[in-house]
């Protein structure tokens, strides 16, 4: 905690995070990805925006958490959804957004270039995405974090990368 509280007043740091957060932000913009957001501390995608195009699934639309399942699985990036599944469902929730977040002093270039990459690919797949649905009742008012979810895959089946 104190290293954060030290960050937070290191002037070299904060310059260091927003030139992080501005390089990935330019990175998926080139590479056509819309919606990205530069959130300081963070990049989020708008997943309304990023699904522009793509017919809703049926029920509650969880395709966000479905974006972040797919992004680990298939190349091991972590992100979180900041939408329906977090905050609730969707007619309450004003967001749907999936946050990458820029830790101080640990990425390199090369790592944004991969976490760009692998945005881009799943944006030209953005149909494919699977829908998420919970298989289990929920019983916590923290959803998010104890829920089980499985992916609803399209016709096309998962998702395969080379």
């Amino acid at each position: 905690m104190a290293m954060g509280i030290e960050n937070l007043l290191d002037d070299l740091a904060i310059r260091n995070i927003r030139q992080q957060t501005a390089l990935l932000t330019e990175m998926l913009t080139a590479k056509g990805v819309p919606g990205v957001v530069n959130g300081g501390y963070g990049v989020f995608l708008d997943m309304d925006k990023f699904f522009e195009g793509v017919a809703a699934p049926e029920g509650e639309d969880l395709r966000g958490l479905g974006f972040v399942t797919e992004l680990i699985h298939l190349y091991g990036i972590r992100c979180a959804e900041y939408g329906p599944h977090t905050f609730g469902t969707r007619g309450s929730c004003k967001m749907n957004l999936v946050r990458f977040a820029i830790p101080h002093g640990t990425y390199a270039r090369n790592h944004f270039e991969y976490v760009a990459a692998a945005v881009a690919e799943l944006y030209r797949l953005r149909a494919q995405i699977p829908n998420m649905r919970s298989v289990a009742k929920e019983t916590t008012a923290l959803p998010a974090v104890c829920s089980a979810m499985e992916p609803v895959y399209t016709a096309a089946g998962p998702i395969t990368v080379a």
